[in-house]
Order: structure tokens, then sequence, then C-alpha cells
């Protein structure tokens, strides 16, 4: 059985894009206010800002993948060949499931770390990293997930 962790293509590029697109919704929208408010056009913070919380929710998406599969994997090796009984299938599961709970734990703890030094950095230095530029592409993980997984259901019952 090979142990290969293997990134979900589809989802990491949609991912990047949906992360993409929010950051120039995120620039334009401080265009537009920035404009009414007859203040300088855009300060560069806000790109930045932007780019620094687009690349933690992409890595924090990249890390979920990988953490997963990994642990996931890391059980399935201990699987014996051939088909198993439901009880024995049970009684995997019950074996294996601590496991699993705690390597996802982890994973958690690592990806909530990651928003949160990102978001210390992006309040200390303001003057590069603007704070609300930082947080709106983080919180945008799970509204892209959801979209892409709409996308798959609708492209799989298309090709099903």
């Amino acid at each position: 059985m090979q142990n290969k962790t293997k990134l979900p293509l589809f989802e990491l590029t949609a991912m990047i894009i949906g992360e993409i697109i929010t950051s120039l919704v995120i620039i334009a929208v401080f265009m537009v206010v920035n404009l009414v408010k007859d203040a300088p056009l855009l300060h560069y913070s806000v790109p930045v800002g932007a780019l620094l919380g687009s690349m933690i929710t992409v890595l924090n998406f990249t890390l979920l993948s990988v953490l997963t599969t990994r642990a996931i994997n890391k059980a399935l090796a201990d699987r014996t060949e051939g088909e198993m009984t439901d009880e024995e299938a049970e009684a995997f599961a019950k074996e294996h499931q601590a496991k699993v709970q705690f390597a996802m734990t982890v994973s958690y703890v690592i990806r909530i770390a990651t928003m949160v030094v990102a978001l210390i950095v992006a309040f200390i230095f303001k003057e590069i990293f603007n704070p609300i530029s930082t947080i709106v592409p983080i919180f945008m993980m799970r509204p892209i997930l959801t979209v892409t997984q709409l996308l798959l259901n609708k492209k799989e019952g298309k090709n099903g």
C-alpha cells in the first residue's frame, strides 16, 4: 500500500482563485471608501495585508489537506489486505480513532496558531499589513470551500 499525501488540486486551485478574487474585492472596497472620503487613493498596506491573509488561508488549507491525509494514511497502513468483516472494520476503527483524532487536533492547533500569529503581526505592523485586509481573506476559507463543493457536486452531476 502506497502512503502518498496527494493534494486536492481542484480544491486548492479554487482556494487560490477565491483568495485572489477576495483580495481584489478588498482592494476595490478600500479604493471606493478612500475616494468617497476624499483620502489618498490606496495605501500599500491594504494589498500587502490581503496578500498575508490569503497566503495564510492557502497555507492552512494545504496543511488541512496534507495532515488529514497523512493521519488517515498512517491508520490505513496498519490495515490488513483483503476484505474485513463488519466486526473487524469496527474494531479497526475503534483502535485507530484516538490516533486520528489526536493528529487532527494537532493539525487544528497548528492552523489556528498560524492565523493568530498572522493577525498579531498585522496588528503590530499596521503600517505594513492593514489588519482588516488581513482578516477578511482568513474568514473566506469556509465560503470558498462551500462554493467549491457546490461546483464539484454540479460537475459530478453533469458527468455522472
